[in-house]
């Protein structure tokens, strides 16, 4: 995308369908500078393919909305939380417009939440503030690193069973190569697979990883891969 390539990035994205991806998450905030007009030459493209639904990941309004307008209803911004409000509500009244899903991630004007209460505490509080469906939010309950916060892991995935006791409807997902951030390569993978089976049993119900180093069968049968 850095080198104007839009057809190549286009069926890059593409390629991940093959390898198992249910949704195709993209982010072209580092492209040009220009993300609403990156969007354009990025989303006009895809649309012109049999696709997954997009998740449009962006801090720009102006960015969704021009995805939106080109790709329709059926997709899912990423992503908005109660750390700003404003941004929130933005981001809720183009979902509504636009017959989108809306990730909201589990941090406030306090932070990121790290515990599993604190996780749900938020997811509540978020949920209570906007004006959507429960099934079209998906909750970001967040991955650290577990080379530095070893209870983050556990924290995580105890919050995915009680948010999807205590918010019925509502989906999760969290981004699984943050859990191995720092690890090599190798390594990488192998801890990756076994938090995505734990995960799994956790009822987590979207996991974003690349495709191409999971498509080893079994590893995210009962998990659709964004």
């Amino acid at each position: 995308m850095t080198a104007g390539d839009w057809t190549g990035a286009v069926d890059f994205a593409l390629a991940q369908t093959a390898e198992g991806a249910a949704i195709l998450d993209v982010c072209l905030i580092s492209a040009s500078g220009d993300e609403v007009r990156d969007a354009g030459q990025f989303y006009s493209r895809a649309a012109l393919h049999n696709h997954p639904p997009f998740l449009i990941d962006s801090q720009s309004p102006e960015t969704m909305e021009r995805a939106l307008q080109i790709c329709g209803a059926g997709n899912f911004l990423n992503s908005a939380s109660l750390e700003d409000e404003v941004h929130l509500g933005r981001v809720c009244r183009l979902a509504k417009l636009h017959h989108a899903g809306i990730v909201i991630a589990c941090r406030d004007d306090a932070g990121l939440a790290i515990t599993r209460h604190r996780k749900l505490a938020i997811a509540q509080r978020t949920l209570h503030r906007i004006d959507a469906a429960p099934e079209s939010v998906i909750v970001d309950v967040l991955a650290f690193p577990v080379a530095k916060l070893p209870e983050g892991l556990t924290e995580s995935l105890a919050a995915i069973e009680l948010i999807r006791e205590a918010c019925p409807g509502v989906r999760t997902l969290l981004a699984l190569s943050n859990f191995s951030f720092g690890m090599p390569w190798q390594q990488r993978v192998r801890v990756e697979k076994g938090i995505l089976n734990d995960a799994s049993s956790a009822g987590l119900d979207f996991v974003i990883l690349n495709t191409r180093h999971h498509r080893y069968g079994g590893v995210y049968d009962s998990i659709p891969v964004v």
